[in-house]
């Protein structure tokens, strides 16, 4: 990918915003910046991180409790599922936070935010290469609702 190419795909929210901002129309807009926009859905997303990182989606499902049947359905993009859904399959394969907020984006849910406390607690469930269980007992400690 070319150097301009690939500046083009890391725009910040601000510099999109900036774009935006001064383009007479919405359309425009979504020309200038159409390499910036996402184009793969939740379950593409999923797929495509279970490939690279060599992740077996049933067992994902199994350690995420949800069943294989809404698994597949999610990675299909037949259902979509909650953002403590999302949290739980994030946990379950591992992801960094950069994976972790990177797959957020495609799931139309609002990426985790260090000044939300639960957030806060996911994030650093994250950090320190928690389990789904072992990030459960941390929020269920701080008195926050467990990730189903």
């Amino acid at each position: 990918m070319s150097a301009d190419r690939n500046s083009e795909n890391n725009k910040t929210t601000g510099n999109l915003l900036t774009i935006l901002n001064s383009s007479r129309s919405v359309q425009d807009y979504l020309t200038k910046v159409e390499s910036s926009m996402l184009h793969t859905s939740l379950g593409e997303e999923l797929k495509k991180v279970m490939d690279e990182k060599g992740l077996k989606a049933g067992e994902i499902f199994d350690t995420a409790g949800l069943s294989k049947s809404t698994g597949y359905d999610i990675l299909s993009g037949k259902k979509h599922p909650s953002r403590e859904k999302v949290l739980a399959l994030i946990l379950a394969m591992g992801l960094s936070q950069e994976e972790a907020q990177d797959l957020l984006k495609h799931s139309s849910y609002p990426m985790l935010y260090a000044k939300d406390a639960f957030d806060s607690a996911i994030l650093f469930c994250l950090q320190n290469h928690k389990s789904l269980i072992e990030c459960n007992d941390i929020l269920d400690r701080l008195g926050y609702d467990v990730i189903p």
